[in-house]
């Protein structure tokens, strides 16, 4: 049986399946075929992720640049789906009082302005502290002792025994007895910030604490934390 040509019905020889012509015809479409393969398919796109210019290797289905952009696309979506199934919190800045929404429960401020301290400072109108209303060059351990003879009066006008610490290494700053309860005080000089917008707030040292409450002394009033009657001993 005479084979023929798959394409022109040319007789063949035996375990051919094109005539000379036909074979040189196709290996030049197998060639255009491989170079449209490789230079198109691989011409240069964009990154879906990073927009970096980069030459895909097979084919053009690929839409990042590296491994490392496609893991950064994926979290990026996760995060976005996490956004959308919680619901924000409404809270108002602690600092200018305006209200915002945040998924972060910590979050205290609406902007990044009111955040940084450099914001916070310029809306500061006044700070009031004991120093403010002592005599000039009065020294900072004067200070403190004067502060501890202001909580030990108002705790003798309260019916309290007052004992006093003769070291300043001491877990405590006074002992306040009454009715058979003994609570330690840590006396702390506090600070009074006063904002442009008429917002005041109350702040002191708090580190090294190791006694049943602090007493806070303020210029004209002495702030104990927490209140004496809900201090334990």
């Amino acid at each position: 049986m005479t084979r023929i040509c798959v394409r022109c019905t040319t007789p063949v020889g035996k375990g051919k399946h094109y005539c000379p012509e036909c074979a040189k015809q196709r290996r030049r479409e197998s060639s255009a075929t491989s170079y449209a393969k490789y230079h198109l398919w691989s011409a240069p796109k964009p990154c879906a992720h990073c927009a970096a210019p980069f030459k895909p290797h097979t084919t053009s289905n690929q839409k990042y640049c590296s491994a490392e952009c496609q893991q950064a696309s994926g979290n990026a979506r996760s995060r976005a789906r996490d956004r959308a199934r919680r619901v924000p919190t409404e809270k108002s800045c602690a600092e200018c009082g305006a209200r915002f929404d945040t998924f972060n429960p910590r979050q205290r401020y609406c902007s990044r302005n009111c955040a940084e301290r450099p914001g916070v400072e310029r809306n500061v109108k006044e700070r009031i502290s004991l120093s403010t209303i002592v005599p000039e060059g009065v020294a900072p351990s004067t200070v403190g002792a004067i502060a501890e003879h202001r909580v030990a009066a108002d705790l003798l006008l309260r019916g309290y025994e007052v004992f006093r610490a003769s070291s300043p290494t001491c877990s405590c700053d006074l002992i306040a007895y009454r009715g058979g309860v003994m609570r330690s005080l840590e006396v702390r000089t506090g600070q009074i910030t006063v904002y442009q917008n008429g917002r005041q707030r109350v702040h002191w040292t708090r580190k090294d604490f190791r006694a049943d409450a602090y007493a806070v002394v303020l210029p004209d009033q002495i702030k104990y934390v927490p209140e004496l009657e809900e201090a334990q001993p």
